[in-house]
């Protein structure tokens, strides 16, 4: 039985505070307040007890320096001031200096074991969700993250942090309207910006360095967890007509994920799983924000049509071949990025004619059927025949689309469709 002590025993291990916030800053304070002092009585303490070290004769002592010399000068000084107090050595600061490191690592070490604790009583307890929703766990880590984000230290240890908000809000539809409410779509794309070091040129456009190395396991595995606690925020925005200042988050939120979509991860799986929830948020958005994949200058582009820098697009092409070429969970994988490509194609005339140049080259080999074909065009023409309903319904739309919606463009030969 999962118990609200127990809960609240593993928030607090785990670095969050049920608390009101002002409740938590004050107490917080005051508690760091009282182990300041008592650390600096302590210190002063054990200082005076090693390092106190009196001279009986200073005059006997200094009777054979020469006053000219600085050292024997600043001791004739310090004839009449008492006993001396040295500092400690510099094998003693490197022993408390290991000593607070190893502290440090002890105490990260246990909340990230209770994170891991609270996460996994979460994702398997009904109650404990239920419970969760009760004791206003959210807030409390809506608090943590953010005071997390705004520190001028880098974030580091925040993984199952992000990982509990995921679930809170995977888990509990109203702690998702709750995160909406708090502005959670702003905040956690801040976030991405600040785990990414993004910088900003003009407008929509970021500032990109083709040279950078991948971005360490670490970072891929947080901006995973902040995509899918987005993507739980944001899948309600869906065809929705957003108002002027929502466009304009929005808009913001699509050029990070434009970013994120170009990214080079350590790995080609972490790559691909951060791919996909990328393409996730992107399906979610309004199809009007969706102009900022586009907008971007073409003089570093490797791939353009008609003037317009493509990348962004033919990278989602890239994905959406490595999804078919799987195979795997085809509803899950691949629809998102055919309804992206689908509605992409619609809004934008650009975009559909590279797609159309792409997927549905002229026919050359007219010996072989398109669905015995290997090639993009035969592999969405297998799937209109796909057992699964929305994953052909999603492929014929996509080829009806890139036909311009009137069908002017075969994908059979003539002798084929009789």
């Amino acid at each position: 039985m999962v118990t609200d002590s127990a809960l609240f025993t593993l928030a607090h291990l785990g670095g969050i505070d049920l608390l009101q916030p002002c409740q938590q800053q004050d107490g917080m304070t005051e508690a760091q307040r009282d182990r300041t002092q008592r650390s600096d009585c302590q210190g002063s303490t054990d200082a005076d007890e090693r390092c106190d070290v009196s001279f009986s004769d200073p005059n006997k002592e200094a009777s054979g320096l020469d006053t000219n010399d600085c050292y024997g000068h600043r001791l004739k000084q310090r004839e009449n001031e008492g006993p001396l107090v040295l500092a400690p050595g510099k094998k003693d600061a490197r022993e408390e200096e290991s000593q607070e490191e190893r502290k440090e690592d002890d105490w990260d070490v246990c909340r990230k074991e209770a994170m891991k604790v609270l996460c996994n009583i979460i994702y398997n307890s009904p109650r404990a969700q239920e419970r969760a929703s009760a004791l206003r766990l959210l807030q409390g880590l809506w608090e943590s993250l953010k005071q997390g984000m705004w520190s001028r230290a880098p974030p580091t240890g925040q993984f199952y942090k992000l990982r509990l908000l995921f679930l809170l809000t995977a888990l509990r539809p109203e702690l998702r309207l709750q995160l909406q409410q708090e502005r959670g779509v702003l905040v956690l794309t801040q976030a991405l910006e600040q785990c990414l070091a993004l910088r900003w040129s003009e407008g929509h456009q970021l500032v990109t360095d083709g040279k950078a190395p991948p971005i360490s396991q670490e970072v891929s595995q947080d901006v995973i967890e902040i995509l899918k606690t987005i993507f739980n925020i944001a899948h309600r925005f869906y065809r929705q007509e957003p108002d002027e200042e929502e466009a304009a988050l929005y808009r913001h939120l699509a050029a990070v994920l434009r970013y994120c979509l170009l990214l080079s991860c350590d790995g080609p799986d972490t790559r691909e799983e951060l791919q996909g929830h990328t393409v996730n948020i992107l399906s979610a958005l309004p199809l009007t924000c969706l102009d900022v994949l586009l907008a971007v200058p073409v003089d570093q582009a490797s791939h353009k049509h008609e003037g317009i820098n493509m990348d962004c697009v033919h990278a989602l092409l890239l994905f959406m071949d490595r999804r078919l070429n799987r195979g795997l969970k085809l509803k899950e994988k691949l629809t998102p990025v055919l309804s992206l490509l689908t509605e992409s194609s619609r809004v934008h005339r650009e975009t559909r004619h590279y797609l159309r140049q792409k997927i549905l080259p002229p026919l050359r080999d007219v010996a072989v059927r398109p669905e015995q074909d290997n090639t993009l065009r035969g592999q969405l023409v297998r799937l209109m025949t796909h057992v699964d309903t929305d994953v052909k319904d999603c492929a014929a739309e996509l080829l009806f689309v890139l036909c311009k919606e009137n069908g002017t463009v075969p994908l059979l030969q003539p002798w084929e469709l009789q």
